[in-house]
């Protein structure tokens, strides 16, 4: 289940971060401006859960070994 959640919040993260970059090489928005909004709006979109998902799964295979 936390794989599932994580690939999804990762899709999200990624539309969200691919949408800005382009916003940002076309010039329609400035990344000095915008960034403290970027930043704020990846963990709107879920930044902070999905990598405390990621570390979870990554101690449980590492604690494995």
């Amino acid at each position: 289940m936390q794989s599932a959640t994580s690939s999804y919040k990762l899709y999200d993260l990624q539309v969200y971060s691919k949408n800005q970059l382009a916003k940002w090489i076309a010039g329609e928005s400035d990344v000095n401006a915008d960034w403290d909004n970027y930043l704020k709006e990846l963990e709107n979109v879920g930044l902070s859960h999905y990598l405390e998902v990621k570390q979870k799964i990554f101690d449980r295979y590492d604690s494995a070994e």
